[in-house]
């Protein structure tokens, strides 16, 4: 079999393990230092992915003569590949979500020139430890997509699966206590959930294991209902995970009618940012508009604490149903993109090439990054 080893530090790079004590608190602390601090960033949020199998959780953190940045990884060996089983190295991808790097040392913004810095930097270490590609995410609520315009050609590619929607949560009505942007339609929903179901939330003085297993059980049930396919479920020992490693940034809400759960929401919260993390509701609780009165009591309850946006994610497809109706909270529309980074183009090159030979394996996705993971 393969064997996957890597250098702690080389040149400009330095690898930080969620596993490590000491790397954690350094990484977490690099995060709390930084001018937009986010939960995506942090190592609690990795490792939890690492608990389910996603891969390794690590941060790079790159330097350049002029500029730091964090970049948050899970290593995944190729060995896996069930027609690499004998291959060495790794591939690397952001965490599931909307993260990205994290520009550290007070800077809040990076322009092409020394974006491509960092970009090359990240290669080189990834090129010194057979780290062959990089699915690198960009934060689309602080634009990071808009540092790399002109970053790019051959060996980095950006692309850009569909768009986003983060509530400005300057935007608050006080009288009505509800978000400003609501469409007519949600007012009138939010008014009827208000009149028929409470909310609970772990901060609260509740039993936060209680919650997650409430959250989970309406969670995989409604998957299970919409078939959807099996990166989108998680088993409990994610959730647990996210709750140890992210503490009281995580925060579960579940609404209630009379005394059955009927809907229920993760959100993680940093200095900056919420982000509505993952919901589920059952018949009673869509009939009862559970998800509106959930995302309106979210973002009072960001706004309160300082944030500047709640950040609702995308639709599962572009712009479907699930878009439009995040869309009618009246938040402005970003674009979520990712770095395609192809580190060592002939191994790449011949792995894409085992896929398509590959026996008994499912159709190839188009437009997938790695092509050899499609």
């Amino acid at each position: 079999m393969a064997t996957n080893t890597l250098q702690h530090s080389t040149g400009a790079a330095r690898l930080l393990s969620a596993d490590d004590a000491g790397d954690f608190q350094l990484w977490d602390s690099l995060v709390d230092a930084a001018a937009v601090p986010d939960v995506y960033y942090r190592p609690g949020y990795a490792r939890a992915y690492q608990a389910v199998g996603h891969g390794r959780a690590v941060a790079a953190l790159v330097e350049t003569p002029d500029v730091r940045a964090l970049f948050p990884l899970l290593l995944r060996p190729l060995s896996a590949l069930p027609f690499a089983l004998d291959e060495p190295g790794f591939d690397a991808a952001t965490p599931y979500g909307y993260g990205g790097l994290l520009l550290l040392d007070g800077a809040a913004v990076v322009d092409a020139h020394h974006s491509r810095d960092l970009l090359v930097a990240l290669r080189g270490w990834c090129c010194e430890n057979q780290v062959i590609s990089a699915h690198v995410r960009l934060h689309p609520v602080v634009r990071q997509e808009e540092w790399f315009a002109g970053a790019l050609g051959e060996d980095f590619r950006l692309l850009q699966p569909g768009p986003t929607i983060a509530l400005d949560l300057r935007h608050w009505n006080t009288e009505t206590a509800s978000i400003a942007t609501l469409t007519k339609g949600r007012r009138s929903d939010l008014s009827f959930a208000r009149r028929h179901l409470r909310l609970t939330w772990s901060s609260d003085g509740r039993e936060p294991d209680d919650d997650l297993r409430c959250f989970h059980e309406l969670y995989e049930r409604r998957m299970t209902e919409l078939e959807a396919g099996e990166y989108y479920h998680f088993p409990l020992e994610y959730y647990q995970s996210l709750a140890e490693g992210l503490g009281h940034r995580l925060e579960i809400a579940i609404a209630w009618l009379n005394d059955e759960a009927v809907g229920a929401a993760l959100f993680m919260t940093d200095r900056v940012i919420a982000h509505y993390h993952l919901s589920a509701t059952n018949d009673l609780g869509r009939a009862h508009k559970a998800t509106t009165l959930i995302l309106n009591a979210a973002a009072e309850r960001a706004r309160l604490l300082g944030c500047r946006h709640l950040h609702l994610g995308g639709g599962a497809r572009g712009e479907d149903k699930l878009f439009t109706f995040k869309q009618s909270f009246g938040g402005e529309v970003y674009r979520y993109s990712f770095l395609a980074m192809i580190c060592d183009p002939t191994r790449y090159a011949r792995l894409v090439g085992m896929r398509v030979t590959a026996p008994d394996l499912p159709a190839m996705r188009t437009n997938y990054f790695p092509g050899y993971r499609a």
